[in-house]
């Protein structure tokens, strides 16, 4: 298994030894109980034993950095597919886009913005993104995607 990107989560690490040796590291309540720091509340503060986890998995795990493997890998190559949003696509996205404005110009007015607003541009532009890909994701009633119809295009050429 290569190219697992771990975001510095045991239980990422654990779920992907587990796949590969499910009896290597034990049951996971214990793993996580052992290597976990946590406070009274049960956040998490950091880990312990990482030497302990290095050596358990020195036998199946080979961690070689970006810089030893990029001279085996192919040059990038890049491509840019232009695809134009569907109508049912830019009416959503451009009424969230003008709430979006709204936000922007009234905090440039007040300089600040409440706990509310700040969700509401969080909102915004995840609509916004999700739009762009398919109305399905915003609405669940359609489903426009050019994106997608592109890409098959694209894989069935």
């Amino acid at each position: 298994m290569t190219g697992t990107p771990l975001e510095n989560k045991l239980e990422e690490l654990f779920s992907v030894v587990e796949f590969v040796d499910g009896r290597r590291l034990g049951p996971a309540f214990r793993f996580l109980k052992e290597h976990r720091v946590e406070n009274e509340e049960g956040k998490l503060l950091g880990y312990r034993g990482l030497e302990q986890i290095h050596k358990q998995l020195e036998p199946i795990l080979l961690r070689r950095t970006r810089k030893e493997v990029l001279p085996e890998l192919p040059k990038r190559t890049d491509q840019i597919f232009r695809v134009r949003m569907t109508p049912e696509q830019a009416g959503p996205y451009w009424e969230q886009s003008d709430i979006l404005a709204r936000l922007m110009h009234k905090w440039q007015r007040q300089g600040w913005l409440s706990e509310i607003d700040l969700r509401r541009i969080t909102c915004c532009i995840q609509n916004m993104r999700m739009l762009c890909n398919s109305t399905f994701l915003f609405d669940k009633a359609t489903n426009f995607s050019p994106k997608l119809e592109e890409f098959a295009r694209l894989f069935t050429s």
